[in-house]
């Protein structure tokens, strides 16, 4: 079972940490929720 896990990113450079965390993290599930504004970057 996967527990629930908050990341956060505040620019471009920490959305790339970020990903990489997940990936790192989750390596074999590739569907994710984001949750954000409109215009948060979640699309990037």
């Amino acid at each position: 079972m996967v527990s629930d896990k908050i990341y956060f990113a505040s620019d471009l450079a920490e959305m790339k940490k970020v990903a990489e965390e997940i990936l790192f993290a989750f390596p074999d599930i590739r569907v994710f929720f984001m949750k954000g504004n409109l215009g948060a970057g979640k699309t990037t």
